[in-house]
């Protein structure tokens, strides 16, 4: 099974005394292996299995046996994970009352691995070396809840273990004062990365000033998260080191961020709710930790960062929070940068006086990360050039052409062409086709093209391409109703506009990936508006294989559906948006419009206009099925249909899928019209 945290914690409440002391006593033995389950979840599960009176066996642990000092010898090659792990700590550490397992002498987890437990805690070992031994996550954090107590081991070797960032953590955690204020102090060195030993003993000891992690003498030797782990612990209580190459930093912090789950590299420096470090003499590599550390604490909140960049603002040392090099004209931090890096980054640029050319490109940043951004660069008072965005030129009005296609300037991007767009005159060809915009930016593009309050809109631009970009919803509604309503616009993702406008396209095909937001386009051009004007020449729109989904197929259904008034558009009478992304939602409304028309209108071009047709396996489902029993009501030359191997009511050959009939009743339906066919194999 795959339980996971949230099915751990229901089993915590069933096993835990409830405010009437009510919960279930009886359960003596439970397995719960192999769930997934970890983190404070994991650790609470392991109290309450410990404090739980009748439970004997947990994970395949004989905890009773484990109670009563019964078990000398420990042999658990049963895949307990981390959880199992922590119940085992549990169980080896004092409580408060000073209660422990200690009887055991040794414990196996991983195959041929026996962990030396009652040597360590009678400090009869100085040197441990468990290199290429397979351990995991689980034999680390066993090492760690013994090595608290230890004071004899020198040296610890676990090259080319598996032991995770749940490991490391445990390691770190032996080496860091508990609430008693115990921990390891005899530890010199632990190796975690072949051949290169993380100076411990040294760095307690305050013996180096200097710890050279840079490129060419560390990060070739293959630095990982675990190293940086520990790394991080001892740095915390170290008073002598003044200078850790920037290469260094940036390898710990690269690390982090090769990670699924956050690192702490300052220790418990930002654990509070307010941390003055101005004045400091912070250096980049001090920057580099402490941003790390930033993004994921939760107690600085707000004020976390404007502490750092109070500290950058009044110190004389330090110069970026965000690794950027004194007096640098241009950076690229493409691809490489979380959400949370940008809000260090955003507060920077306000002292930043240097910076010219910036480019954040296709980082994922989205919401008020992406916002806050946007306007630091805006407000920038040296900024020309902005994910590849001419933003200087712009503002002088010397571009007329801006093709920006496939370069992934993302939301922030969006929002400042958007803002620029308002007062620029010049540009009339935008191309952001594939550039991640999503709604947000389409949304800044749809205000900087319609007129505001005060009639202030872009009325240049009369060429706009923003296909493959997530455009959905309310934005590529506003998109194109901006798109209509705008004077000068003619082309509209690869749509002629002005001509849809002028009545002057009789067919139109569109194998352009138009999106939803081109079918809205197109939609509210063949829709009668308030004063009843609408296209009324188009009689064939060809839309196959244009990414539209649902959103898409729902606008144009409207345009062949009678509105309040009794208009709706007649002259079109074939409609292909086959080969989409059309589910069905979309193929009912459309399906539904046209038999509201009262006139035919083809729904998969001419896919049946032949005599045989054959879709074997071509992973058909209902909404296909829909769209073919439309056109075949109509059709008078097909004579063949093979339609097996598919899902065309909603469910796999093995049972896969969720059952619909309405595809496979709507071809029953059609097929009560059509007079053609002869021969159809639904098998």
């Amino acid at each position: 099974n795959q339980i996971g945290p949230e099915g751990a914690n229901a089993l915590v409440v069933a096993i835990t005394p409830n405010a009437k002391r009510l919960f279930n006593r009886s359960l003596n033995t439970l397995d719960i292996c192999d769930n997934g389950i970890t983190g404070e979840a994991a650790r609470q599960l392991a109290e309450v299995v410990l404090a739980h009176p009748s439970m004997k066996v947990f994970n395949k642990i004989q905890m009773q046996d484990l109670k009563d000092d019964k078990v000398t010898e420990l042999d658990l090659n049963n895949d307990i994970r981390d959880k199992g792990a922590k119940a085992l700590v549990a169980a080896l550490t004092p409580n408060a009352e000073g209660v422990f397992n200690g009887s055991l002498n040794s414990i196996t987890i991983t195959k041929g691995v026996e962990l030396p437990i009652g040597a360590l805690r009678r400090n009869e070992l100085t040197e441990l070396n468990f290199s290429r031994k397979g351990l995991g996550p689980e034999d680390a954090i066993i090492l760690g809840a013994v090595l608290v107590f230890n004071t004899s081991l020198n040296t610890l070797d676990l090259d080319d273990n598996k032991i995770g960032a749940e490991g490391a953590k445990a390691l770190a955690a032996a080496l860091t004062p508990n609430e008693q204020g115990v921990f390891n102090t005899s530890l010199n060195s632990i190796t975690i990365t072949k051949g290169v030993e993380l100076p411990i003993g040294a760095l307690r000891r305050n013996e180096l000033t200097k710890l050279n992690f840079s490129r060419k003498n560390f990060s070739r030797k293959g630095l990982g998260p675990e190293d940086a782990i520990i790394l991080g612990a001892v740095l915390v209580s170290n008073g002598s080191l003044n200078t850790l190459y920037l290469d260094g930093a940036r390898a710990l912090v690269d690390a982090v961020k090769q990670r699924n789950a956050p690192i702490k590299l300052c220790g418990n420096l930002l654990d509070v709710e307010a941390r003055n470090l101005s004045s400091e003499g912070l250096k980049p590599e001090d920057a580099l930790l402490l941003a790390n550390d930033l993004v994921f604490n939760g107690n600085l909140e707000d004020d976390g960062c404007a502490a750092i960049l109070a500290a950058l603002e009044q110190s004389d040392t330090l110069t970026s929070v965000c690794g950027i090099p004194p007096h640098a004209t241009e950076i690229d931090l493409s691809g490489c940068l979380r959400p949370e890096d940008m809000e260090l980054l955003a507060g920077e640029l306000v002292f930043n006086g240097s910076l010219n050319t910036l480019d954040i490109c296709n980082n994922g940043i989205t919401g008020e990360t992406a916002r806050r951004l946007f306007e630091a660069v805006l407000a920038h008072r040296s900024m020309k050039v902005f994910n590849k965005i001419q933003m200087q030129d712009l503002k002088d009005d010397k571009v007329t052409e801006l093709d920006l296609s496939g370069t992934k300037i993302g939301v922030p991007g969006a929002l400042v062409l958007g803002r620029l767009l308002v007062s620029n005159g010049s540009l009339k060809t935008l191309d952001l086709n594939s550039n991640n915009i999503g709604p947000e930016g389409a949304k800044a593009l749809a205000v900087a093209l319609t007129p505001n309050a005060e009639g202030v809109f872009n009325g240049s631009l009369s060429t706009l391409d923003v296909r493959v970009n997530n455009i959905t919803g309310e934005a590529a509604e506003l998109l194109a109703e901006a798109m209509l309503a705008h004077p000068s616009m003619k082309v509209f993702n690869k749509i002629q506009m002005q001509d849809l406008k002028d009545d002057k396209v009789t067919e139109l095909d569109l194998n352009n990936r138009i999106g939803d937001e081109g079918a809205k386009a197109l939609a509210v051009a063949l829709t009668p508006n308030e004063e009843g004007v609408f296209n009324t020449s188009m009689n064939t729109l060809d839309l196959y294989d244009n990414k539209i989904g649902d959103e898409g197929a729902k606008a144009l259904a409207v345009a062949l559906t009678p509105n309040a008034m009794g208009l709706f558009n007649t002259s079109l009478n074939a409609l292909n948006v086959w080969g989409n992304a059309v589910h069905l939602e979309g193929a009912l409304a459309l399906a539904h419009a046209v038999k509201q028309r009262g006139a035919p209108v083809k729904l998969c071009g001419s896919l049946v206009d032949v005599e045989e047709l054959h879709l074997r396996n071509k992973g058909l489902e209902s909404e296909d099925a829909l769209l073919l029993a439309n056109d075949l009501v109509f059709n008078g030359s097909l004579n063949t249909l093979n339609l097996q191997d598919n899902q065309l009511c909603g469910m796999a050959r093995d049972g896969n899928g969720m059952y619909d009939a309405r595809g496979v009743k709507a071809l029953a339906d059609a097929l009560a019209f059509n007079k053609s066919l002869n021969t159809v194999n639904l098998a």
